[in-house]
């Protein structure tokens, strides 16, 4: 009775063969972390993710990113579809190019929801906005660049409590109401995640990236690793 009860969880691919092979993909009520030192690429990495869903399903999709404003994210995914760096000033490409890409890439109104600061650091506007995208917004896949910024400024332990309260509140909402929360974490020097460890522990899929920065030839300079650490559903 388990067996023929069994909910089977909605999945879509990785836009990485080798994730999706790894990982069988993505699934809705789960919990993916990011985990990255600063400056490694990690927001970039978010974006191919977010480009891919916005390509590959016609489901809504929230995104939070606190490091860049909405015209930075806006050039960002009309320069996956454009194929150049829309937001540079030597790109080539016009206002008009950037509006037409991204009306293209989003289909239709009402589809990418975004948001990119919060005006207040308070735990329950943070929760309160994502539980907005994942009802009324209808948004199935949901990013949120980073978790170590809402609490930034803030004493070590209060810190540590308000992420724990954070990633908590955020794991109840992704299995009750069904959608995918992609989140990034900053990591310290150890490689653990800052602030607190508690959203390590609970997510269902983490992977950790790595740059080379200072590499003098250009290709490893410019190439992110992504290092699966744990993986729930598949264990690879």
């Amino acid at each position: 009775k388990i067996i023929d009860e069994e909910q089977k969880k909605d999945s879509v691919s990785y836009p990485f063969e080798k994730l999706q092979h790894m990982t069988y993909g993505i699934r809705s009520g789960e919990v993916v972390l990011i985990k990255a030192p600063e400056k490694v690429g990690k927001t970039e990495v978010l974006r191919a993710l977010e480009y891919h869903l916005l390509k590959t399903t016609d489901s809504n999709i929230g995104v939070i990113h606190l490091e860049e404003g909405k015209p930075r994210m806006i050039k960002g995914l009309a320069g996956y579809e454009l194929n150049v760096p829309a937001h540079l000033p030597d790109s080539g490409v016009s206002k008009d190019d950037i509006k037409t890409a991204f009306k293209s890439l989003t289909g239709r109104d009402e589809r990418l929801h975004i948001y990119t600061h919060f005006d207040s650091d308070d735990p329950d506007t943070i929760i309160n906005t994502i539980r907005f995208m994942a009802g009324p917004c209808e948004c199935k896949y949901i990013f949120f660049d980073h978790l170590s910024q809402v609490v930034s400024g803030i004493q070590d332990e209060d810190e540590r409590r308000k992420l724990d309260y954070i990633s908590t509140k955020l794991c109840q909402m992704v299995e009750d109401l069904g959608f995918t929360l992609f989140v990034i974490s900053h990591v310290n020097d150890d490689g653990k995640t800052r602030g607190s460890r508690y959203i390590a522990k609970v997510a269902d899929l983490i992977i950790s990236l790595d740059r080379d920065i200072l590499a003098v030839e250009e290709t490893t300079r410019n190439t992110t690793r992504l290092l699966i650490e744990g993986n729930r559903f598949a264990g690879m």
